[in-house]
């Protein structure tokens, strides 16, 4: 993708296949997006209230679809990483180097 960008190539890329299959393929971004908010909806209530009021402010303050989805994602993400944090216990002998068996799989 990275190659694509440096080389000008997206913009003829997106020429080349039309709009018609660039809205498809952005529409079917946001049902993956909606079947996601569904899931969220039925799981825990803490996130829920986090992403939704970080996406209403997102909304409101810059009016942008792509930053509303990135800020209220990445934010849940976060809040969800120190709400079920766990500490690890360490434990030495789990962490040792040991020799597997060979084993041919065809």
């Amino acid at each position: 993708m990275a190659l694509i960008g440096v080389f000008g190539l997206l913009q003829r890329i997106v020429d080349l296949i039309g709009p018609e299959i660039t809205f498809a393929m952005m529409a079917s971004v946001g049902v993956m997006l909606a079947m996601v908010a569904v899931d969220l909806v039925e799981t825990d209530k803490k996130i829920r209230v986090v992403s939704i009021a970080v996406a209403i402010i997102v909304w409101v303050i810059s009016a942008s679809l792509v930053h509303t989805i990135v800020w209220s994602v990445v934010t849940a993400c976060i809040v969800e990483r120190l709400i079920k944090f766990e500490l690890v216990q360490h434990n030495e002998a789990d962490e040792a180097l040991r020799i597997q068996p060979l084993a041919w799989k065809f």
